[in-house]
């Protein structure tokens, strides 16, 4: 290792260890220290705002604080901070274990970001509207997720007791569906682990028709042959159009 590369990696140490590890005493030095750890802050609290809320200040810095000294990021991209740090919450749950629905509230959050950020790609080209009788086509920017908690529903006001801890907040399986719209538009569809799973069908390249799908999906629940459970499958598949989840039929099978 070069000299210099050893004075880089030494100052590295002093600004991630709040100087315990101390490159120099040079009064700038202090300045440096807080104006990494608050940058790297910023960019955590404005993706995961009420995760930040729900922990309490004292708490929240503490993760952050921990995470800039000891986590070990895959990329430098300032972007990518925020997926560094959701990655860091599932790999340390012991952390917050008064929260033990942290790391999916996280994910939750940082779904939006993900989406809206993600790349168009080339999607196949469009015949009609039918989604049911023909192969759906999803929009490009999009991501499907399921959790044990109700995530869309946690805040200060439903998680935390006024002595800190675990408050009102129940396992309950919810699943959602996160898309950019033809404005550029995030947006959250609630759905259940069934339309999730035809969701999935839809993703998986199988070059199915819209209704296949449904039945794909039916069919292992036992119910291939309940036409109230079809229609309602076709329903969904229907009203996905309409968002703009389903951009129409692919032209060739």
């Amino acid at each position: 290792m070069s000299e210099l590369a050893r004075m880089q990696a030494a100052f590295a140490r002093d600004l991630r260890t709040s100087g315990h590890e101390q490159f120099s005493d040079a009064p700038g030095m202090s300045i440096y220290r807080e104006l990494f750890f608050n940058n790297i802050c910023g960019f955590i609290d404005g993706a995961f705002p009420v995760c930040a809320d729900v922990v309490g200040e004292e708490g929240w810095r503490s993760l952050c604080r921990d995470f800039f000294s000891s986590y070990s990021c895959d990329t430098p991209l300032f972007l990518k901070i925020s997926e560094e740090f959701l990655a860091y919450l599932q790999a340390r749950p012991e952390l917050y274990q008064d929260f033990p629905y942290l790391a999916e509230l996280a994910h939750y959050e940082w779904l939006e970001l993900a989406v809206d950020v993600m790349e168009d790609v080339d999607t196949p080209a469009i015949d009609g509207g039918d989604v049911v009788n023909g192969i759906p086509v999803v929009t490009p920017a999009l991501m499907t997720a399921c959790y044990h908690y109700p995530v869309h529903r946690i805040s200060v006001e439903t998680s935390v007791t006024a002595g800190g801890g675990v408050g009102g907040i129940a396992e309950e399986i919810s699943g959602f569906i996160v898309y950019r719209n033809s404005d550029d538009l995030v947006k959250f569809v609630a759905c259940n682990p069934m339309t999730l799973a035809i969701m999935e069908h839809l993703l998986a390249g199988e070059q199915l028709t819209g209704k296949d799908a449904v039945l794909a999906v039916l069919s292992m629940m036992g119910l291939a042959d309940n036409d109230v459970a079809i229609n309602g499958g076709i329903e969904i598949l229907n009203t996905w159009f309409s968002q703009g989840i389903l951009l129409g039929a692919a032209k060739h099978r």
